[in-house]
């Protein structure tokens, strides 16, 4: 942190990127690795716990935009406590009731806004609310490790819970929760069909961004990964792409959990992205990445993701289609879940970690459900042989 705090001033372009009511969030850039900081609006003092833990946080080679939350979430946290007069270490000292009072009385002022620099309409959902708490306690766990003159937050209580590994082995281990969260609501969010696929299509600007809808919908990567995509990673005789994690990308492109695997697209998107190759050669030739910038300062750059936002902007003006990485994601799953493919093959294309995860991206209905089960006894031969037996 002292390093950081020198070189501030000394070789690095200092840029403010968001400013709260009692403290800002600092991004910094050296040589392609990014930093981030909290300080002290008032006297421009660096917070030196929270920001050795975004530190932390980078060292373990999370993602720019991850640290980038989590730093949010802490200065909400801190806006809270200066409130109430209050420091981050003034927790540990705090009887069971005072801590889970703090806590809850965070949650409910996330969930009236008032953590908002400039006060908009809308509201925040509980699942967020919640998400901003655990990025807090993550700080908290952190300073148990390796500040031990704080002791421990008495608010998380220790419970056993039971997984099963990758391997399909039954294990238990202790974890620490906090039980006064928000309830929250599993949003199900539709995907994007294929009628709908086929208008956007109809309305890209150019072929680069047919390229890219389809192998978002074909493959079920993130815009992330899919602007972190070099030519290299692309196999011309199987049809596929690899995904893979590298840092420090010219986009910020990355992979999300440090995942690696093989994408396959199909033959009619495969004549789409030689007619982009072909059309934009000369762009091409000058640049590694398969997806670039095509016009502007950043002509034959590397194409970051807000680029693709952007488009995905421009084609729901035009045609009224709500569509995001998510949303073609959630097209990927499904028309693989009707294709006949398991869960556990979608999940690991998708890049999930976990199932429960995978299943929310699948859209099955009540009817699909009860279909599926009237197929399993029509054709499972053991329910017949019980009911002779039985009846």
């Amino acid at each position: 942190v002292a390093n950081l705090e020198r070189v501030i001033f000394q070789k690095l372009e200092y840029r403010k990127d968001e400013i709260m009511e009692n403290f800002i969030v600092d991004e910094l850039n050296d040589r392609g690795t990014k930093y981030f900081l909290i300080r002290r609006e008032e006297d421009r003092k660096i917070c030196i716990l929270p920001t050795k833990y975004l530190k932390h946080k980078m060292r373990l080679n999370r993602s720019p935009n991850t640290v980038k939350g989590i730093a949010r979430s802490l200065v909400y946290f801190m806006r809270y406590l200066s409130s109430h007069k209050m420091e981050l270490e003034d927790l540990f000292g705090l009887p069971y009731l005072r801590q889970m009072e703090i806590f809850q009385g965070f949650l409910h002022y996330l969930k009236s806004r008032n953590h908002v620099y400039e006060q908009k309409s809308g509201k925040i959902e509980n699942n967020t609310c919640n998400l901003y708490l655990r990025n807090v306690f993550g700080f908290y766990q952190y300073l148990e490790m390796l500040e031990h003159q704080f002791g421990t937050l008495s608010a998380l209580e220790e419970r056993e819970v039971s997984y099963t590994n990758k391997v399909g082995n039954r294990r238990t281990r202790i974890v620490r929760r906090f039980e006064g969260y928000l309830k929250e609501y599993e949003v199900k969010e539709s995907g994007t069909d294929r009628e709908d696929l086929i208008k956007l299509l109809e309305a890209c600007d150019n072929s680069r961004d047919q390229v890219l809808l389809l192998f978002l919908a074909e493959t079920g990567v993130r815009p992330g990964e899919l602007c972190g995509i070099k030519q290299i990673d692309f196999d011309w005789s199987k049809q596929r792409v690899y995904v893979c994690s590298r840092i420090h990308q010219e986009n910020e492109a990355r992979a999300k959990n440090e995942e690696q695997r093989w994408a396959t697209i199909s033959n009619e998107s495969l004549l789409f992205l030689c007619r982009y190759v072909q059309e934009y050669k000369d762009i091409l030739i000058r640049s590694e990445y398969l997806f670039v910038t095509l016009t502007g300062k950043r002509k034959g750059k590397a194409l970051k993701t807000t680029a693709v936002s952007a488009m995905m902007r421009r084609l729901k003006a035009k045609t009224g289609i709500t569509v995001t990485g998510r949303k073609l994601r959630h097209y990927f799953a499904t028309e693989r879940w009707k294709g006949g493919w398991g869960i556990e093959m979608i999940s690991r294309a998708l890049g999930h970690r976990n199932l429960d995860v995978t299943r929310r991206y699948i859209d099955m209905d009540q009817e699909v459900l009860a279909e599926a089960t009237e197929n399993l006894f029509q054709s499972n031969g053991m329910y017949a042989t019980i009911a002779g037996k039985l009846l």
